[in-house]
Protein backbone atom coordinates (compact mmCIF):
# COMPACT_ATOMS: atom_id res chain seq x y z
CA UNK A 1 0.00 0.00 0.00
CA UNK A 2 1.43 3.41 -0.94
CA UNK A 3 0.94 6.53 1.07
CA UNK A 4 -0.08 9.41 -1.16
CA UNK A 5 -1.07 12.93 -0.24
CA UNK A 6 -4.12 14.47 -1.83
CA UNK A 7 -3.31 17.39 -4.08
CA UNK A 8 -5.46 20.23 -5.30
CA UNK A 9 -5.03 22.54 -8.27
CA UNK A 10 -5.66 26.25 -7.97
CA UNK A 11 -7.26 28.26 -10.76
CA UNK A 12 -3.88 28.91 -12.40
CA UNK A 13 -3.54 25.14 -12.87
CA UNK A 14 -0.65 24.64 -10.44
CA UNK A 15 -0.76 21.73 -8.06
CA UNK A 16 -1.01 23.07 -4.53
CA UNK A 17 1.12 21.34 -1.95
CA UNK A 18 2.29 22.17 1.54
CA UNK A 19 4.33 25.36 2.06
CA UNK A 20 7.66 23.54 2.05
CA UNK A 21 7.92 23.94 -1.72
CA UNK A 22 11.34 25.08 -2.84
CA UNK A 23 11.75 28.81 -3.22
CA UNK A 24 14.15 30.75 -5.36
CA UNK A 25 15.62 33.71 -3.51
CA UNK A 26 16.21 36.65 -5.81
CA UNK A 27 15.93 40.40 -6.04
CA UNK A 28 14.34 41.79 -9.15
CA UNK A 29 11.76 44.44 -9.98
CA UNK A 30 8.04 43.78 -9.92
CA UNK A 31 5.18 46.02 -11.00
CA UNK A 32 1.64 45.44 -9.79
CA UNK A 33 -1.71 46.98 -10.53
CA UNK A 34 -4.68 47.07 -8.17
CA UNK A 35 -7.58 48.86 -9.80
CA UNK A 36 -6.23 52.28 -10.85
CA UNK A 37 -3.20 52.09 -8.56
CA UNK A 38 0.13 51.02 -10.04
CA UNK A 39 2.79 50.00 -7.55
CA UNK A 40 6.31 48.71 -7.72
CA UNK A 41 8.60 46.75 -5.51
CA UNK A 42 11.22 44.03 -5.30
CA UNK A 43 10.53 40.36 -5.80
CA UNK A 44 12.35 38.59 -2.94
CA UNK A 45 11.45 34.98 -3.63
CA UNK A 46 9.52 32.93 -6.10
CA UNK A 47 7.81 29.59 -5.91
CA UNK A 48 4.99 27.82 -7.69
CA UNK A 49 2.42 29.23 -7.26
CA UNK A 50 3.37 32.54 -5.68
CA UNK A 51 5.94 35.08 -4.60
CA UNK A 52 7.16 37.36 -1.85
CA UNK A 53 7.26 41.09 -2.62
CA UNK A 54 8.71 44.01 -0.70
CA UNK A 55 7.21 47.41 -1.43
CA UNK A 56 6.47 50.74 0.18
CA UNK A 57 3.10 50.68 -1.59
CA UNK A 58 0.44 49.54 0.87
CA UNK A 59 -1.60 46.62 -0.42
CA UNK A 60 -4.28 45.09 1.84
CA UNK A 61 -4.81 41.37 2.43
CA UNK A 62 -7.09 39.72 -0.15
CA UNK A 63 -6.37 42.49 -2.69
CA UNK A 64 -6.45 41.28 -6.30
CA UNK A 65 -3.42 42.28 -8.36
CA UNK A 66 -2.10 42.11 -11.88
CA UNK A 67 1.66 41.41 -11.68
CA UNK A 68 4.60 41.86 -14.02
CA UNK A 69 7.71 40.06 -12.78
CA UNK A 70 10.99 41.22 -14.35
CA UNK A 71 12.88 37.95 -13.89
CA UNK A 72 16.60 37.81 -14.71
CA UNK A 73 17.35 36.38 -18.13
CA UNK A 74 13.88 37.01 -19.57
CA UNK A 75 13.37 39.52 -22.37
CA UNK A 76 9.83 40.38 -21.31
CA UNK A 77 8.23 40.46 -17.86
CA UNK A 78 6.35 37.38 -16.70
CA UNK A 79 2.67 38.32 -16.57
CA UNK A 80 0.28 37.17 -13.85
CA UNK A 81 -3.16 38.61 -14.70
CA UNK A 82 -4.62 37.63 -11.33
CA UNK A 83 -2.76 37.28 -8.06
CA UNK A 84 -4.16 37.68 -4.56
CA UNK A 85 -2.38 39.09 -1.51
CA UNK A 86 -2.55 36.33 1.12
CA UNK A 87 -0.65 38.06 3.93
CA UNK A 88 1.26 41.22 4.75
CA UNK A 89 3.91 41.99 7.36
CA UNK A 90 5.52 45.41 7.33
CA UNK A 91 6.68 46.20 3.81
CA UNK A 92 6.51 42.55 2.67
CA UNK A 93 3.52 40.65 1.34
CA UNK A 94 2.88 37.22 -0.11
CA UNK A 95 0.95 36.77 -3.34
CA UNK A 96 -0.68 33.60 -4.65
CA UNK A 97 -0.90 33.29 -8.43
CA UNK A 98 -4.54 32.57 -9.25
CA UNK A 99 -4.72 32.97 -13.01
CA UNK A 100 -1.97 32.73 -15.64
CA UNK A 101 -1.91 32.06 -19.35
CA UNK A 102 -0.50 28.57 -20.10
CA UNK A 103 2.46 30.08 -21.98
CA UNK A 104 3.36 32.13 -18.90
CA UNK A 105 2.99 29.06 -16.67
CA UNK A 106 5.48 27.25 -18.90
CA UNK A 107 7.96 30.14 -18.73
CA UNK A 108 7.67 30.10 -14.94
CA UNK A 109 8.17 26.33 -14.78
CA UNK A 110 11.28 26.56 -16.98
CA UNK A 111 12.67 29.43 -14.91
CA UNK A 112 12.12 27.49 -11.68
CA UNK A 113 13.73 24.33 -13.10
CA UNK A 114 16.74 26.27 -14.37
CA UNK A 115 17.34 27.95 -11.00
CA UNK A 116 16.94 24.96 -8.66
Amino acid sequence: MTDSKPSMANKAGFQLEPRYRQRIRLSCPVRFTAGDHVGKGQLLDLTIPGCLIESTDMVPDAQSLHLELFLPGLTFPLSVPLGVVRWRKGKQFGVEFIKMHPSQQEILRRFMTKHF
